[in-house]
């Protein structure tokens, strides 16, 4: 829940596997309702450059940042929305094929936080560790904490232990480590 006195907030994430679907299902109306959530973080939206932000139209007032998959392959996309009255504004963030990343800087009257949505395709691991390194490096710079949401597609970590079971989801586990950053979610 959102608490203006501390400046928690309230922030839903999920995989829509295609948001135009969803943003005409009654469970998005209704998670919205319900939540009414300062930030949305979404995964695989698989929306084009051509599909204007008007397909979140359900989401009245929230403002609107996304970064949709440049490849043509169909799939994948990060979308983050803010809910209004919110000074937020993008972070230019450089990643290469490997991943997908929206990143916002939420200004509070006392504190600052850095959102970033990230989607990993699977199986797409190539130079993603590195990746990940220098966007977790360029976002320190800003000497603010830093939430990251999103699908990283890693099925062998275990995230309350923050184990896993091949070397490719171990090196991810040990950035993120290395990097301060704890797990909040170990369930969804």
């Amino acid at each position: 829940m959102a608490d203006r006195q501390n400046e928690l907030i309230n922030c839903v994430s999920f995989n829509a596997r295609s948001i135009s679907r969803k943003v005409l299902d009654v469970y998005f109306e209704v998670l919205l309702q319900l939540n009414f959530p300062d930030v949305i973080c979404i995964s695989e939206t698989w929306l084009r450059d051509d599909i204007p932000d008007s397909i979140f139209s359900v989401c009245k007032g929230y403002s609107v940042f996304r970064c949709d998959r440049q490849s043509g392959k169909r799939g994948g996309g990060v979308a983050i929305l803010t809910k209004p009255g919110l000074f937020c504004q993008r972070v230019n963030v450089v990643t290469n094929d490997c991943l997908e990343v929206i990143c916002i800087l939420l200004k509070g009257t006392r504190r600052s936080v850095i959102i970033c949505c990230v989607y990993r395709p699977p199986g797409n691991d190539g130079n993603c560790v590195a990746s990940l390194s220098n966007l977790l490096c360029s976002l320190q710079s800003f000497e603010i904490p830093i939430i990251i949401v999103g699908d990283l597609n890693l099925p062998n970590v275990s995230w309350p232990s923050m184990t896993a079971s091949d070397s490719f989801s171990l090196d991810l586990v040990r950035l993120f480590i290395s990097f301060g950053f704890q797990q909040f979610v170990v369930e969804a």
